[in-house]
């Protein structure tokens, strides 16, 4: 990808510009710089979350913006606090110095530390740092922009993704400004997308463990509104499972089989014999998310999913989950189908509420107040 090519020319490019620039300040002032800044990073991180508890008591900001306030402010007070400190060294070193000079004559006032070697070095490391913290900032941004699928398909992009400690450290405590896709736990993608911003190779196993904690979720949504709960169905999930780890592979979502066939008739070839005790329609929903908890926040945002979910025909489900990665996420495969028993109890239940289709359906009519089975009636009328 040209855009990842020029992620990885811009990082080479700031090493090599920082490493010229230290040549022109000098070995030893480039090692303070580079001192300072470690120092400043390293103390800034590490007081993190309680700097950031202390802004957000006092100021009220959300936990995410007070963190970044309080490492700004720590860092900034670290990086002051270390160049008062390595100017004071350097003033007394550069007094023994020219003490020495004075005293034996014979020693040349040329400083180690001062060389061109050690500047290039030390600017080029400052330079790398600060690239590789603006390289992980894209990957970690939103997918939907050029700029961060650039960033994911560059080499130094793939080398964070796969050491992932720091990436995971930025994603944890600026969720709020890294996770607006499945890099984090706050966002997710539901429906058809003909492009998931995946980082190659993807390579996708199942996680059955997840199925459980999806279905308890939906089951007590249906609960609440006293639909019959979702059985799980191995044979349908075995169908879900495979399309969930064809669609990580391909780096999309979709309704239909990576091939093109339709999942209906999966669907139904996998039921087998059974075939003919369910409804023909087959509910069909996916999802891309970090974790169940996710993905089931993202199925209630979507209007489609939600009714899907919720719709009280459904009384069995196969859910297949597809394991990316920790940065990829994972692809949610729902297929949903309607015995034709539970049916015929939901059309009685919705007639004793006082549904007049769903009585029709059950052949139950309400006449003076009085409730009557017209199916009997005209079985009755038959026999007679």
């Amino acid at each position: 990808m040209i855009g990842g090519l020029l992620i990885d020319a811009m990082v080479i490019g700031a090493v090599v510009a920082f490493a010229w620039a230290a040549t022109m300040l000098g070995g030893l002032s480039t090692l303070f710089r580079l001192g300072e800044a470690i120092a400043a990073f390293s103390v800034a991180a590490l007081l993190r979350d309680p700097a950031g508890s202390v802004i957000h008591e006092f100021i009220g900001t959300s936990e995410d913006f007070s963190r970044l306030i309080g490492m700004g402010l720590v860092g900034l007070a670290t990086y002051i606090g270390a160049n008062r400190l390595f100017t004071w060294w350097r003033g007394n070193r550069e007094a023994a110095r020219n003490s020495d000079v004075e005293t034996h004559e014979d020693i040349v006032d040329e400083d180690p530390l001062d060389s061109v070697a050690l500047a290039r070095f030390a600017g080029g490391a400052l330079g790398l740092g600060w690239a590789l913290l603006f390289v992980s900032l894209l990957v970690l941004q939103p997918a939907s922009t050029v700029v961060s699928r650039a960033a994911i398909a560059s080499r130094v992009g793939g080398q964070l993704i796969d050491q992932e400690q720091a990436l995971r450290w930025l994603n944890e405590g600026f969720p709020h400004y890294t996770q607006a896709l499945p890099k984090g736990t706050l966002g997710a993608v539901v429906g058809e997308t003909r492009s998931l911003p995946m980082r190659e190779p993807v390579e996708a196993t199942e996680r059955a463990r997840d199925h459980d904690q999806l279905l308890r979720r939906i089951n007590g949504l249906r609960r609440d509104q006293r639909s019959r709960v979702l059985a799980f169905n191995p044979d349908i999930a075995a169908v879900a499972r495979r399309h969930a780890i064809g669609l990580a592979e391909e780096q999309t979502l979709s309704y239909s089989d990576t091939g093109g066939a339709k999942l209906d008739d999966r669907v139904k070839a996998a039921l087998g014999e059974a075939v003919g005790e369910f409804t023909d329609d087959v509910g069909i929903e996916v999802a891309w998310a970090h974790d169940p908890a996710t993905a089931y926040r993202g199925l209630l945002d979507s209007r489609r999913a939600q009714t899907e979910i919720r719709d009280p025909k459904w009384s069995e489900v196969g859910i297949g989950v597809a394991d990316a990665g920790w940065f990829n996420g994972r692809i949610y495969v729902l297929l949903l189908v309607s015995h034709k028993s539970a049916e015929a109890t939901r059309d009685e239940q919705l007639a004793a509420e006082g549904d007049p289709g769903a009585a029709a359906a059950a052949g139950i009519v309400e006449e003076s107040g009085v409730v009557e089975d017209t199916t009997a009636s005209a079985v009755d009328e038959t026999d007679g």
